[in-house]
């Protein structure tokens, strides 16, 4: 019970050191670096909202072609990732209202997400020192921060990645020991 105990302290603890420095100047407009991606990706998110949510159907404000062909595409398909990031912040978008906030702090979230989990990942196979060392790098790493923050699925699926390797190292460890 106290293992399990100090292990959740640790994990918040990772979680909160992670989560604050990505809150810097968190309600900005959507005009830093890479500016057309995240637009794009707050706007199938903002268009599940608008228009309909149909994961298997996202529509972008943008009328570009599909393909190298350069065939039209009329119903502004936006034919990238699974839309699982843009899900989640239609989601809040519904609850809260359509604000770049809401869409950065799921990147924020996923990203503080992933620290604990390689922190944990790192643990497990190399031992404390090196586990401390990874969670203030992955932490504190400035590109990090920024990327952590960004209105793309990017920080999502690094965390969600993450948190696959860790859990399929506990089960290899509980399989084969």
């Amino acid at each position: 019970m106290k293992k399990n105990l100090l292990k959740l302290i640790i994990s918040l603890i990772i979680f909160a050191v992670t989560f604050i420095p990505r809150l810097y100047k968190i309600n900005n407009p959507v005009a830093d670096w890479h500016s057309w991606r995240q637009a794009d990706t707050a706007a199938v998110a903002r268009n599940f909202v608008k228009e309909r949510f149909n994961l298997l159907y996202p529509q972008s404000d943008s009328l570009m072609a599909l393909n190298n062909k350069q065939l039209p595409n009329p119903d502004r398909l936006f034919i990238n990732e699974f839309p699982v990031y843009n899900a989640i912040v239609a989601v809040l978008y519904q609850q809260f209202g359509v604000h770049e906030v809401y869409a950065r702090l799921v990147s924020v979230f996923f990203s503080s997400l992933g620290a604990v989990f390689l922190f944990w990942l790192a643990k497990d196979l190399f031992g404390n020192k090196i586990a401390l060392v990874t969670g203030l790098f992955y932490a504190f790493n400035p590109y990090n921060i920024y990327y952590g923050r960004v209105i793309m699925p990017d920080p999502t699926f690094v965390s969600l990645s993450i948190i696959s390797l860790y859990l399929f190292t506990r089960f290899k460890f509980v399989l084969f020991s």
